[in-house]
């Protein structure tokens, strides 16, 4: 082969190697650039390459140092192995060769591990919390004694590779065929040497680690860690010391068999405190345990406490008195009227049935907030139709639909928690295609939705091909995209992209312009994490309506499984092994053209002020979020399930109680459909005790450990001026407060509604028992569960057909919240009917009539084609309801059943 030749295909390898690695990076540059974050990348990149560099000039000249003074320190005659397939001449470029590759892979694997610790660690902020045993900051276990660590393992790793490769260069030459043992074994004193010294490293790391010790009755370090464990790595790391002079001296002489003493005398000292600990442990410790680990049980509960946030904690009484009245209602009017009588999960079921209008329209899923409606908060399910290239005919998963026609959701839909329609359906008061809302609050002046949960594919934009926008009977309204998301495909940048997306359609596709733009990351948690991978994200993002436009709000957290003597988690599994975690940081997404926002809502948080000063202008002042987007946070429910979990245990401040676990808890438990499961976070509209308004608040019932009754619930407040605030309420222990799971028996063992209960489920329905409710009002408790009916067919809709209510001793099941109130609430009943809590809605206007009638004909000859008949029915009689509208004066609708809000009777009792 030809040197030319040669040289051609060593130049195609390269390019086949290097040119995705490009094209790939260039690619991230422009993205970075397109939503404005390229002071991210190129910090990140910037770091990345100094990190890699480094561990690459290091390694290569550790192995080099090793393998060059090897080889040239062996006789030329030794290497009869290597002759076999090499000149002499070549055997030292395959060295460095080997030597570089595998440098090159030590650091990029270094590099993609420790790059974010080592900015961390060079932008670090003090906790200003000292631990306990060493009296350091907890900054130099968050962010130094990681990287400390990262750097053991890797000499460690240097060191067995740089062994193992003289080992194997030294078995190729004939040395060992000569019987030349001596010589060898000397060669490798040095590296014993070396391991000496990471063994006097590593006992100082595991010092320092003891405030991670499993051993005690607690997370930390514990009495035999300090009394034993301390002292021995003490007392280790000075014999280690001696060790190494007397090995190294023995080295010199050459006395294999003094310099083999020296170098095992750590080891039998390790097995030597290992007995010693263990004997203290079993003989010392665990027969006076509460006595002798009662400090370290102490600094647990407060350093765990501290980790997450529950030392913020407010500790109050809560009568949690038997009897309700209608005066207490009377005194609670927003409470009351906001009562949930719907479950988010059935909803779901219901929007995608009603709602969805096309096989590629989907719910992923139903949010929970808070709007002003007519003048009072109330708390709405909101839920975006996003669509999903997935749910595609096969026929329609073309190039051309896929990346530029079929590119976007639209719209909405909302209905407030605490109505049913006479059916037993959500009242949505944003519905249809285009979006028609009841409420100014609620107006959608830009539906699109290019960024959401299903939008996992990039698309083209601004392409000849006009993108489909909603349907509308035959037809299809059509749309061009008016924002700025995108990156421009004009110029080079075609190219760009059809290599990088592996398309030869996008270079040669005749609809595709020097205009056009495609759009990546546009599924939310890929595109917050694309920008920002350091934070954990949320798993339940939430949409919002604000400003006429759809957002998505998601929360990130700063965690750490580094947090000293704090207990780690283990749920959720998405945060399993952190033992600090913060909601620092609020991202808003803008669903249409995707502008990315990153806020700090935590000051206090060092963590999250090490990466704001790791990466300057990334996170924003809470303070510059726009006016419309403030009212709409929320404490997230996966922090507060999290802190929850280890609130039940970690409410408990006397060590004494802790050890012996005497006023430990559970998360309450209910029945939602027919399994047992844990109460979920819910978010609520109540008036706190001595609060003078009702607020948007998240709250947890618990029991204590196995028993049913409950003990208390904690709350989240998250208004403006309240944000973040924890409230935990205990009841009397004398006291007896039923538990969800006591209501849910009662509900099993009450003759008539298990009667009942019973007999739906055999007329070929299914009953769901949806979320059982606690609501503390005033100074009692209230319960409330939605029973659900759902036909057995997989078209079927859940309705609202009974709802349960109790407090007390008192239990009654009723077709509407009001009568099953009207049966359990102590004194006389108002004798006026409530007023509906919202105005009959008008009738539609002509062309909406119009425009639903051609919808209802779409969805009926879509449910005739593919033989969906419940779906067909639906949509007949919707179809003939419209056409009698359409002919002639259309009666008022029927009001929807409402949460009653109390009303004064007539002749003044109340």
């Amino acid at each position: 082969m030809s040197k030319r030749r040669l040289g051609a295909g060593l130049l195609a390898v390269l390019v086949l190697i290097f040119l995705p690695l490009v094209v790939r990076l260039w690619v991230a540059f422009l993205w970075f650039r397109e939503t404005g974050y390229t002071g991210i990348f190129s910090r990140t990149l910037a770091v990345q390459l100094g990190v890699g560099a480094a561990f690459f000039l290091l390694t290569y000249l550790l192995l080099t140092s090793a393998l060059t003074r090897s080889y040239r320190s062996l006789p030329g005659s030794s290497f009869m192995f290597f002759e076999r397939f090499f000149y002499p001449w070549q055997i030292s470029r395959v060295l460095r060769l080997v030597t570089w590759v595998l440098s090159l892979f030590v650091a990029v694997t270094m590099t993609r591990l420790n790059w974010q610790g080592i900015l961390l660690f060079l932008n670090r902020v003090p906790f200003a919390v000292k631990d306990p045993v060493f009296g350091r900051d907890v900054a130099f276990y968050v962010f130094t004694l990681p990287l400390l660590e990262s750097l053991y393992h890797y000499l460690s790793f240097i060191l067995l590779l740089t062994a193992g490769a003289e080992l194997l260069l030294l078995l190729t030459t004939d040395l060992w065929r000569a019987g030349q043992w001596e010589p060898l074994l000397a060669r490798f004193g040095k590296y014993v040497l070396g391991l000496l010294v990471l063994i006097l490293f590593s006992f100082q790391l595991r010092l320092f680690s003891l405030v991670y010790s499993p051993r005690g009755v607690a997370f930390g370090a514990s009495y035999t860690d300090i009394h034993v464990t301390r002292p021995y790595y003490y007392i280790a790391s000075l014999v280690v010391i001696i060790a190494f002079f007397f090995a190294w001296r023995a080295l010199r002489r050459g006395d294999v068999r003094r310099f083999a003493r020296a170098a095992l005398a750590p080891v039998a000292l390790s097995v030597l405190g290992f007995l010693v600990a263990a004997l203290v442990q079993g003989l010392v410790v665990s027969p006076n345990e509460i006595a002798l680990e009662e400090p370290y049980l102490k600094h647990n509960i407060e350093f765990t406490r501290r980790a997450f946030a529950l030392d913020r904690v407010k500790e109050l009484a809560h009568p949690g008195k038997a009897e309700l009245t209608w005066a207490d209602l009377e005194a609670e009017p927003g409470t009351v009227k906001n009562i949930r009588i719907n479950d988010f999960r059935p909803a779901q079921t219901v929007l995608n049935q009603l709602q969805a209008f096309r096989l590629y329209y989907q719910f992923p899923e139903v949010d929970v907030d808070r709007y002003t409606l007519d003048g009072r908060l109330t708390e709405v399910f909101l839920a975006g139709r996003e669509l999903s290239q997935e749910a595609l005919t096969p026929q329609a998963k073309t190039w051309v639909n896929q990346l530029l026609k079929y590119t976007h959701g639209y719209g909405a839909v909302a209905a407030p928690v605490n109505e049913t329609t006479p059916e037993g359906l959500p009242n949505l008061i944003v519905r249809n295609i285009p979006p028609q809302s009841d409420f100014p609050a609620l107006q959608i002046k830009r539906p699109q939705i290019y960024f959401g949960r299903l939008t996992t594919r990039p698309v083209i934009v601004k392409s000849r091909e006009k993108e489909f926008d909603y349907p509308l009977g035959e037809d299809n309204v059509e749309a061009v995209y008016e924002g700025r998301a995108g990156i421009s495909l004009g110029g080079i940048n075609r190219l760009l992209f059809a290599l990088h997306q592996a398309s030869l359609k996008l270079l040669v596709s005749g609809s595709v312009t020097g205009e056009s733009r495609i759009i990546l990351h546009r599924e939310i948690f890929d595109r917050v994490s694309t920008i920002a991978p350091f934070f954990t994200w949320d798993p339940d993002p939430y949409l919002v309506i604000a400003g006429g436009r759809l957002y998505w709000i998601i929360d990130g957290y700063t965690t750490s499984d580094r947090y000293p003597y704090s207990q780690p988690i283990t749920k959720p599994a998405w945060a399993a092994g952190i033992n600090y975690m913060r909601n620092s940081v609020k991202a808003t997404i803008d669903a249409y053209d995707g502008t990315t926002t990153f806020y700090l809502a935590d000051s206090s948080d060092p963590l999250a002020r090490a990466f704001g000063r790791a990466f300057p202008g990334l996170l924003r002042p809470l303070e510059a979020m726009p006016a419309e987007l403030k009212p709409h946070l929320k404490y997230p429910q996966g922090f507060f399930t999290v802190q929850a979990g280890a609130y039940t245990r970690y409410h408990m401040k006397n060590t004494r109680v802790f050890y012996n676990n005497e006023d430990a808890w559970n998360i309450a438990t209910e029945v939602f459909g027919e399994n047992r499961q844990p109460v979920e976070p819910y978010y609520v509209i109540m008036r706190l005790p001595d609060e003078e308004k009702e607020e948007f608040i998240l709250m947890q019932p618990f029991t204590p450990i196995n028993k049913e009754n409950m003990v208390g619930w904690l709350a989240a407040r998250m208004d403006p001026g309240h944000y973040g605030e924890l409230l935990a309420f205990r009841f009397p222990k004398d006291r007896l407060v039923y538990g969800p799971m006591q209501i849910e028996s009662r509900i099993d063992q009450d003759p008539n509604i298990s009667r009942e209960l019973t007999l739906w489920g055999q007329r070929g329905s299914r009953v769901i028992r949806g979320n059982l409710l606690v609501i503390p009002l005033r100074d009692s408790v209230l319960y409330v569960e939605p029973i659900y009916i759902q036909a057995d067919n997989p078209n079927s809709l859940p309705e609202v057909k009974r709802v349960v209510a109790a407090q007390g001793d008192r239990l009654a099941m009723a077709p509407t919240l009001e009568e099953a109130l009207r049966q359990v609430v102590v004194g006389p009943a108002p004798t006026a009917p409530p007023p509906a809590t919202r105005p009959t809605p008008t009738a539609p206007a002509a062309p909406d009539l119009t425009r639903q009638a051609a919808a209802a004909y779409q969805r009926l000859k879509d449910a005739a084609r593919q033989g969906d008949w419940g779906t067909f029915g639906r949509a007949l009689e919707e179809l003939g309801r419209l056409l009698e509208e359409m002919g002639g004066p259309a009666a008022p609708p029927a009001a929807p059943t409402a949460t009653p809000g109390p009303t004064a009777a007539t002749d003044g009792t109340p």
